[in-house]
């Protein structure tokens, strides 16, 4: 996340001057970053970064040292999410900063368990990922490291909504900065009508964004190579001629050509490699949709 800190901080009480400065430490722990006008940053170091007011000595000098907190990159300003820290209008507190600096991201899935190793898995696979700078790379870190954190509602579309409000009641008025969800499809062809309108339509009420899978399932997002290295593959023949959108749509819970259980996914995983999944998302403009949830997940650091 990038903290754009307004000219109205500087104005603030002593007490809202610790809170910033222990924000700031907080922000540069958790790999955050925070922007400056030239005046506030002239603010900054005389009050907070060359005084004994406020932080430790060491403190200080990490801070002034750190040069990744205050420079975010130019993908990190397309990709992740920014906020104004300050008292004007529409902005945040600086308390809000320091919650939002702290606090880990939850991703809602219908099966933190065994679906969460598979976002987990894609996020791996791309994590060096030349054509995104280093964003695959921060998201993996995030969520290796508990910044992301991958929450299991237990069910369907009900569950997860139940998920989201529970998830809601901790992080109130930031949950839109905090708390997203990811969900199947369900559909049975492309132009299978919409089974997640409801959700959709709640979860934009309470501002919080979701991706949907543009496939069925988690499942749907293994090619059948895959299957048969895993020893899922029960027809061969049948899997090879059917078409891609046969199999982005095709019921794996209820089929005749693989066999498989919700816990079977970490097997597919250990074997899928980069290259078979790219083959089974790729696209005609450039991009995929693993990326694009990647990228989805970037505005949550």
């Amino acid at each position: 996340m990038i903290f754009h800190i307004d000219n109205s901080i500087m104005g603030q009480g002593k007490d809202i001057v610790l809170n910033f400065a222990k924000a700031l430490q907080t922000a540069a722990d958790n790999q955050h970053c925070v922007e400056l006008t030239p005046q506030v940053w002239n603010w900054t170091e005389k009050t907070i970064l060359q005084a004994d007011d406020y932080l430790g000595k060491i403190v200080r000098e990490q801070l002034t040292q750190n040069t990744e907190l205050w420079k975010p990159t130019s993908m990190m300003r397309t990709y992740e999410t920014s906020v104004t820290i300050g008292y004007g209008k529409d902005m945040l507190t600086v308390d809000d900063m320091a919650f939002l600096a702290k606090e880990a991201s939850n991703l809602v899935l219908e099966n933190g368990r065994y679906d969460g190793i598979a976002v987990k898995r894609w996020v791996q696979l791309y994590r060096k990922e030349k054509t995104a700078g280093n964003i695959n790379k921060d998201v993996h870190k995030a969520i290796s490291e508990g910044r992301i954190r991958i929450y299991n509602s237990g069910g369907g579309n009900g569950s997860i909504l139940n998920a989201v409000r529970t998830l809601m009641e901790t992080t109130r008025h930031l949950s839109p900065y905090r708390l997203t969800t990811l969900f199947d499809s369900d559909k049975n062809a492309a132009n299978d009508k919409d089974h997640n309108q409801n959700l959709k339509d709640s979860l934009k009420r309470l501002q919080i964004e979701w991706h949907e899978l543009e496939k069925r399932e988690i499942e749907n997002y293994f090619p059948p190579e895959t299957y048969k290295k895993a020893g899922f593959m029960t027809n061969e023949n049948r899997a090879m001629t059917m078409s891609k959108e046969e199999w982005d749509f095709h019921d794996t819970c209820h089929s005749d050509v693989v066999k498989i259980e919700k816990k079977n996914i970490k097997d597919l995983c250990d074997h899928l490699t980069k290259e078979d999944l790219k083959k089974r998302v790729e696209e005609s403009s450039g991009t995929d949709e693993i990326q694009r949830i990647i990228f989805h997940l970037a505005k949550f650091i």
